[in-house]
């Protein structure tokens, strides 16, 4: 408390006043205090004395405000020691805590009206100096679903609204990501159908399969090479259908979507929104199924990459003779579609449009006259003996399964390339083998099946016409049916905790979705650093 001074003067004012009234009461005085003579001592000491009376009547308000706390029974608290708090910083890189014992002094330096002052403290208590630092600081609001994140600056100070994180500055996220590369590669539009299981949970998994569903509360999507793309999702009783209706590729990430060089795998992602309905998801196993759809702009199904007559390739667009104008054993007709053919398990189909190519003698050539081996034959007596037909007999499809060419057992038109019957469709099924291997074939790498020609009829016949397979289009796609996959890896994060899971033979528990734990809100002080086994003690200023 500052009291007021009732008289501002001072001893200068003092003789500054009596110089002044000299000139008029003893003008032959001239007072000069530099040259002092009798009349300036004697000026000198009334100064001092009547300034001694000013001060102690500038005193006066202090003694009656002693009185008054006098009166109302205010006493005056015990001398105590000026105490501080002090805070040590170590050297920069030092890896080691120093300890610093009590007692140790500490000085500071202040600034006052007669001049600086240095004040010497001492600890009162030994304490540890240790290198690690306050790296952030979490706060969490359980109710609103929100974490924030706050940095200090160079000096290690932060300024924040404690216990009031704001939403716009939240960091907090629900998300689960599904990995299974044969089942999520995709380029085409395809629909993939995932499945919860619960084994001590199952009356449950049909209400976390619907609440997944819901697009208030979860979002699908794939990572494609035109950026995000998220799938409409539908319940079908324990499982969620999505659905990618675009033409997109699926970038190979980690889990977070980031690009990777070891473990990048397609992923499947689920962003969830804590609505206050539901406290967690589990799961003790994942799987998924998918399956391939019509594209809507095109009304086609996948086209494969490439497509080669032994060592030339054909155009998808402009086709092209399946074995060439002269088919023979060992020609091969060569289909590579990575796509479909990743598929392990899964039933792959693919519809021909093949043309016939007719090559050869006509009808009506002379040659073609019958004489029944008779030496003399009557001109009417003439029979026309139609050509044979070179036609591929026999096919065998094969796959590589790393090793060599490995016997693919398929179905529907086995040989799709004999041209004996109507019509220019033909479908060939068959299922995707476990050992499907990439190989390069004429100079690309991918998943290749290829129909080999294993005997031509007529091949060596003197009169004969060529039917030649002429490749116009192909259509493939893929079904896994009701089988699903078990799940490759699968990633979850909630409340900034991540979790990786890599389901096994075995069953787990799976956290793939869970609300913030505690229930109020909390600040949360991260290190850079342990200060293990020390009292931590912070220093914060409130406004």
């Amino acid at each position: 408390m500052t009291l007021p001074r009732l008289d501002e003067r001072t001893i200068a004012d003092i003789l500054a006043e009596i110089k002044n009234k000299s000139e008029f009461y003893t003008p032959e005085w001239h007072a000069d205090f530099d040259d002092p003579d009798a009349g300036a001592a004697i000026a000198r000491l009334f100064a001092e004395m009547f300034y001694d009376t000013i001060d102690r009547y500038n005193r006066f308000p202090e003694k009656c405000y002693i009185e008054f706390l006098n009166m109302i029974g205010v006493c005056a608290k015990n001398v105590a020691p000026a105490v501080g708090m002090a805070g040590v910083r170590l050297v920069e890189g030092a890896q080691d805590s120093v300890f610093i014992k009590g007692g140790t002094q500490l000085f500071t330096d202040i600034s006052g009206e007669q001049g600086d002052k240095r004040i010497v403290f001492e600890t009162d208590a030994g304490m540890f100096a240790t290198p690690a630092k306050l790296a952030d600081v979490f706060m969490t609001d359980p109710v609103n679903d929100l974490i924030t994140r706050c940095e200090p600056d160079n000096d290690g100070r932060l300024s924040l609204e404690m216990f009031h994180p704001k939403k716009e500055d939240s960091i907090e996220r629900h998300i689960f990501a599904i990995s299974s590369v044969p089942v999520l590669y995709s380029e085409n539009p395809a629909e993939i159908t995932v499945k919860l299981e619960n084994t001590g949970l199952s009356y449950r998994t049909k209400v976390f399969a619907d609440k997944l569903c819901s697009e208030d509360f979860a979002r699908w999507s794939v990572l494609t090479e035109s950026g995000r793309k998220y799938l409409t999702a539908k319940s079908f009783g324990e499982g969620i259908v999505l659905s990618k209706t675009k033409h997109a590729r699926v970038l190979f990430t980690d889990e977070n979507g980031e690009p990777a060089e070891d473990g990048a795998a397609p992923w499947l992602f689920c962003e969830m929104t804590a609505d206050g309905t539901l406290d967690e998801i589990t799961a003790d196993r994942v799987s998924i199924s998918a399956r391939s759809l019509t594209d809507e702009q095109t009304g086609r199904r996948i086209s494969p990459a490439h497509i080669f007559s032994n060592d030339t390739e054909l155009s998808l667009s402009a086709g092209g003779y399946c074995f060439g104008k002269e088919p023979s054993v060992y020609d091969s007709f060569f289909i590579e579609c990575t796509e479909a053919f990743s598929k392990c398990g899964a039933q792959i189909t693919a519809e021909f449009m093949i043309g016939t190519v007719i090559i050869g003698a006509e009808d009506n050539d002379a040659d073609a006259i019958d004489f029944d081996s008779k030496l003399l034959v009557d001109k009417a007596d003439a029979v026309a003996k139609p050509p044979d037909d070179i036609w591929i007999s026999d096919i065998v499809w094969e796959y590589w399964n790393g090793y060599g060419w490995a016997l693919l057992e398929v179905s529907g038109d086995i040989n799709p390339f004999s041209c004996r019957d109507e019509g220019m469709k033909r479908v060939v099924s068959f299922r995707c083998p476990d050992d499907m291997s990439r190989s390069v074939q004429n100079a690309y790498e991918g998943l290749w099946i290829r129909a080999r020609v294993r005997s031509v009829e007529n091949r060596f016949s003197m009169r004969a016409r060529w039917l030649l397979p002429l490749f116009k289009s192909m259509d493939i796609s893929y079904d896994y049916g009701g089988t699903f996959l078990p799940a490759q890896a699968v990633f979850s994060e909630n409340s900034r905790k991540k979790l990786f899971y890599t389901p096994g033979l075995s069953e787990m528990n799976m956290t793939l979705f869970r609300v913030f734990p505690e229930k109020h809100h909390a600040v949360y002080f991260r290190f850079d650093g342990e200060p293990a086994g020390y009292t931590v003690n912070l220093l914060a200023e409130f406004a």
